[in-house]
């Protein structure tokens, strides 16, 4: 259904669109089943929830390699992302256990983009999966079309960043967009719970493109 509405939309807008994004925020399937994938956890029962989540994100990876395929096709010169939502963390102090806890979590936001430009798993999610026990299902040749068909460049939603502790024992806790987490003292926090960081912006373009060096649309 994915490959046939594609086709229909690459066909009909050949001529005026040339800039393609695939699944918007792929990664919030994870925090939010239900309003992104449409997941209902009571509809699997006996089944382990987390693992329907990440194997209906697997059907997006291969739908937007395979999303990728069909508009090079069709409209040779155009170029397809990926969207992730990029939350941006910052250690909470200089202490080895923030730093590094900060890096364990940043590692767990590139995962989805890694899979989509390297088109292929991160070894971080893959320990994921085996660690908690995750069996992801593929089909016959998913592995081999998320390899050919990577996406062109990196497009991402920016809102606030946040900080991490190794203990948030006694830390003030700031709600944001959707998540929770250490509240940073040096930004200040809107009525929403937000704490706006323009710097934040700047640090997640480097980030970004140093990792990926590829196009990037703050989108």
């Amino acid at each position: 259904f994915f490959e046939k509405y594609v086709r229909t939309i690459c066909e009909r807008y050949k001529h005026k669109v040339k800039y393609w994004l695939t699944f918007n925020e792929v990664d919030s399937i994870i925090r939010h089943p239900y309003t992104t994938g449409g997941l209902i956890e009571d509809r699997f029962p006996g089944k382990n929830f987390e693992e329907v989540c990440y194997q209906a994100m697997h059907h997006q990876f291969v739908a937007s390699a395979l999303a990728t395929k069909i508009c090079h096709e069709i409209i040779p010169d155009s170029q397809v992302g990926c969207m992730i939502t990029k939350l941006t963390y910052y250690p909470y102090s200089c202490k080895p256990e923030d730093v590094l806890e900060t890096q364990k979590r940043m590692r767990s936001i590139y995962a989805y983009s890694d899979t989509q430009v390297f088109g292929e798993y991160p070894s971080t999610l893959l320990s994921y999966y085996k660690n908690h026990n995750i069996h992801i299902v593929k089909q016959p040749g998913d592995d081999e079309v998320m390899k050919q068909y990577p996406v062109d460049f990196v497009s991402f939603s920016y809102y606030m960043s946040s900080c991490v502790a190794a203990d948030e024992t006694g830390l003030d806790v700031t709600p944001g967009n959707t998540i929770l987490a250490v509240k940073n003292p040096h930004l200040e926090t809107s009525e929403w719970g937000w704490q706006i960081d323009p710097v934040g912006l700047r640090i997640s373009l480097v980030d970004l493109y140093d990792r990926y060096r590829k196009p990037l649309f703050v989108v």
